[in-house]
């Protein structure tokens, strides 16, 4: 982001000073371009937070579209047993079916909160969080 920072505000220098009629051979970067270039980088890095929220996890877990397919199908708070029942709808054994639960929780895919409950995280509902966590 701090290349693409800086051409974005090179781009602003040259094209002020060309509306001036300034043809120095040496420009310099005042501070309008510099936070005008420093906006548009933190709307971009926000929308890519954003966009990345949205792509799935590439994840070793999902080796096999039965693993990707159960992830999916579990409701978001589930006890193991319900998850058991699922798992074995679509193919999957028991004991693989704990294992997976196990590198879910590793992989913060799923929460394990109490015995015999999980649920998976939640994602920021909103620009708002992300917007927190770039400008702390």
């Amino acid at each position: 982001m701090g290349l693409m920072l800086y051409k974005i505000a090179m781009i602003f220098t040259v094209v002020r000073n060309f509306e001036q009629g300034n043809h120095k051979q040496t420009l310099y970067c005042n501070d309008e371009d510099f936070i005008s270039a420093l906006a548009i980088i933190k709307t971009c890095m926000i929308h890519s937070y954003l966009v990345f929220d949205f792509i799935p996890a590439s994840n070793n877990l999902f080796n096999s579209q039965k693993k990707a397919h159960l992830y999916d199908t579990l409701p978001d708070e589930f006890e193991r047993k319900e998850g058991l029942e699922i798992a074995l709808k679509v193919g999957i054994a028991q004991r693989t079916y704990d294992r997976f639960l196990v590198d879910c929780v590793t992989n913060e895919l799923l929460e394990h909160y109490a015995q015999g409950l999980y649920r998976k995280p939640k994602k920021p509902e909103s620009g708002e969080q992300v917007l927190k966590q770039v400008e702390a």
